[in-house]
């Protein structure tokens, strides 16, 4: 899978090289990240895209950030998005993608992990993905 500035996320076969899928995201894509049937597109413009891999279908678009979104996880029930200006945000979707909430935290981010840390508890938590 690739993304690029050429506002299109491309899926390939890794073993001829072909073109299987293309996305027309419509922005310049920073992030893509594949979880289960989704597709999770990181935009230049700060929104997130969640598209539909069998379908070819956008399912949802959320502006996440003010600024690019430089890396993008998720997981069945939530995607997490990062941006150089306002950190780590959690996007909750649960069952039904219409319904999102989405919570802000400090972030540093190094590889597939991230380092969430706590203003009240002054501690700092790791996760992997």
């Amino acid at each position: 899978m690739s993304g690029s500035f050429d506002k299109a996320v491309r899926v390939w076969n890794p073993t001829t090289g072909e073109c299987l899928r293309t996305f027309s995201i419509g922005v310049m894509v920073r992030s893509v990240k594949i979880v289960a049937d989704l597709v999770i597109v990181g935009c230049w413009d700060g929104n997130v895209q969640v598209w539909s891999m069998s379908s070819g279908k956008r399912l949802a678009s959320v502006k996440a950030h003010v600024g690019p979104v430089v890396w993008v996880c998720a997981n069945e029930r939530r995607v997490f998005s990062c941006s150089k200006e306002e950190g780590l945000k959690v996007l909750d979707f649960g069952f039904n993608i219409d319904d999102w909430t989405s919570r802000t935290f400090g972030h540093f981010i190094r590889d597939q992990t991230v380092d969430i840390w706590s203003r009240k508890s002054r501690t700092t938590r790791a996760y992997s993905f």
